[in-house]
């Protein structure tokens, strides 16, 4: 199910015969292919799979294709990130018109029992941060800490999902209908 380039033509990944890995960059499968990072995983997921054992709720029939990637970089902003890229399908009989798009972080920093987190509202961005100088004061947490300068997390949304076109909405709030490249959040992202 990943997206790859089929040298041999036959349908089936076979690293053997020449099939390689490859990314869409723009979303649409053609023959502009290009591979994400200096390491990229790629991995698949849906609601359907067990009970709703939290929520109680019945499955939406949500699949996600999901990209993480990273640059082995010598700008600190790019080394030290992880970008993830979400292609959502809709698997149900069911028509989505309006919904909500989250992402669950387990942000802990070390010894999570220090830990304090928050938002910068002004770039839509949620953080994560050791409450002390010296994170893992307790004898059990010694091996999965980061002792004296621990780091901290930022989560962001880079860029929205992509409009249905010609919906007839103003999808990205700036009060012009069914614009070019209309999307939900307008941070857009070039990676140099």
């Amino acid at each position: 199910m990943a997206p790859f380039t089929d040298v041999d033509g036959d349908g089936i990944y076979n690293a053997r015969n020449g099939d390689y890995p490859a990314f869409a960059l723009n979303g649409t499968n053609n023959c502009d292919y290009h591979l994400l990072g200096d390491q990229s995983l790629w991995w698949v997921f849906n609601d359907k799979g067990s009970w709703h054992s939290e929520s109680g709720g019945d499955p939406l029939g949500v699949e996600v294709h999901a990209t993480a990637f990273a640059y082995k970089s010598s700008q600190e902003h790019l080394n030290n990130a992880t970008f993830i890229r979400y292609k959502i399908i809709n698997r149900s009989t069911d028509t989505w018109n309006d919904y909500w798009f989250g992402q669950w972080m387990a942000t802990n920093v070390g010894d999570a029992s220090d830990d304090y987190v928050g938002c910068d509202v002004g770039r839509g961005m949620g953080y994560a941060y050791n409450g002390d100088l010296n994170d893992g004061a307790s004898p059990q947490a010694q091996f999965w800490t980061y002792g004296a300068h621990p780091p901290a997390i930022g989560v962001d949304f880079l860029r929205g999902t992509r409009a249905i076109e010609n919906d007839f909405q103003d999808n990205d709030h700036d009060y012009t209908i069914d614009e070019f490249f209309d999307i939900f959040k307008d941070d857009t992202f070039e990676l140099n």
